[in-house]
């Protein structure tokens, strides 16, 4: 059922009650006790709420209104924000360098990765060991032609003997082979102080050793002799 709400209050004429609805307020009437115009006063009141048999409805539960952050707590979160994407940055720039950078040194790391099978030729001849004159891969000597080419001589002086006054052409012959070499001969020309030709002196030796060297002392005539050359080898077969 619906309840109107009613106020009273006093005719400003004959003081009796006049009892009125509230939302008369502020309206003026003929009093009903004196036919005189009165002024209804009295509170403005709002109007009860309807109210029914039915059971009436629980009340809604009220949500959870989230805490709001802390200036500390976003600026850590900020924080890890900004420490994620430099490491993310930095991930990919490592990941091109790696993979994309330089084709020199990504070929440098392949080869120093992948040894060289001892077993296998060389690939190429920077790979090639380089081997001593006369000498395979395996160390051993080989039996080349023998040349005259191989016999090196060295400088040649002018020395005078302890005793006397006999002079020598003295130097140094290598046998720059495999070969034992017979029966070698040697001869240098001799010229005095002034370049002229001064005699001619040789020396021989019956055999020099694969590797080795020979001292010859070849006696000079001419007294006025002061340089000496080697001008000829020869060989016995």
């Amino acid at each position: 059922m619906n309840h109107q709400p009613f106020q009273k209050c006093a005719c400003q004429n004959c003081g009796d009650s006049i009892e009125f609805p509230t939302q008369g307020v502020g309206l003026s009437i003929d009093c009903p006790h004196c036919n005189q115009r009165t002024l209804l006063t009295g509170n403005v009141e709002s109007p009860l709420p309807e109210t029914s048999e039915e059971t009436p409805s629980a009340p809604p539960v009220p949500r959870p209104v989230p805490e709001p952050l802390s200036e500390s707590k976003k600026t850590k979160t900020f924080a890890v924000i900004g420490t994620l994407l430099v490491l993310g940055v930095l991930a990919g720039v490592a990941t091109w360098y790696f993979k994309a950078g330089p084709g020199r040194r990504r070929s440098e790391s392949a080869s120093l990765a992948l040894p060289r099978d001892p077993s296998s030729p060389p690939s190429s001849a920077a790979n090639a060991e380089v081997l001593p004159k006369g000498t395979t891969n395996t160390g051993t000597a080989t039996k080349a032609e023998k040349s005259l080419d191989d016999l090196k001589p060295g400088p040649v002086t002018l020395e005078k003997a302890k005793s006397g006054s006999l002079v020598y052409a003295v130097g140094k012959l290598k046998n720059d082979s495999a070969h034992q070499r017979f029966g070698v001969k040697i001869e240098i020309e001799c010229k005095d102080a002034k370049g002229r030709p001064a005699g001619k002196a040789s020396d021989y030796t019956q055999v020099i050793e694969p590797g080795q060297e020979w001292r010859f002392r070849a006696l000079v005539l001419d007294s006025k002799a002061t340089t000496g050359s080697v001008v000829d080898l020869q060989e016995d077969n």
